[in-house]
């Protein structure tokens, strides 16, 4: 650039990039196919929620009666596997780790051979 403004070739090169994004973006947009298929499984996936919400609100309708007992609640938690207060207590100590934290206790042995090949 010089010192009176754009000269020619900066004129020239700022044309090209703009053609290249341009052609880039035309030449990477979805097909109809991959939006119709985007928008189906967006459905699906909404229906999913939709009937494991209906399906938890039918099992908490159902098991109302026998939530002044103390084994049911055990047993609900249990089942559940939510236990609010054990979940907010591994979030403060993990953060956003607080998820892999829970698991099962698995041992692993390795086991290695030192080879030594003499010359």
């Amino acid at each position: 650039m010089s010192k009176q403004g754009l000269d020619k070739n900066s004129i020239i090169g700022l044309v090209l990039i703009g053609v290249i994004l341009l052609v880039f973006s035309y030449v990477t947009r979805p097909t109809e196919a991959e939006i119709e298929a985007s928008r189906n499984k967006q459905i699906a996936q909404e229906k999913a929620k939709s009937e494991q919400i209906d399906n938890t609100s039918s099992i908490s309708k159902s098991s109302a009666p026998v939530l002044n007992s103390t084994i049911a609640n055990d047993s609900i938690n249990t089942i559940s596997g939510n236990d609010s207060l054990k979940n907010i207590e591994q979030f403060a100590t993990f953060g956003p780790f607080s998820k892999s934290s829970t698991g099962e206790n698995k041992h692993f042995v390795i086991y290695y051979t030192l080879v030594i090949h003499w010359q």
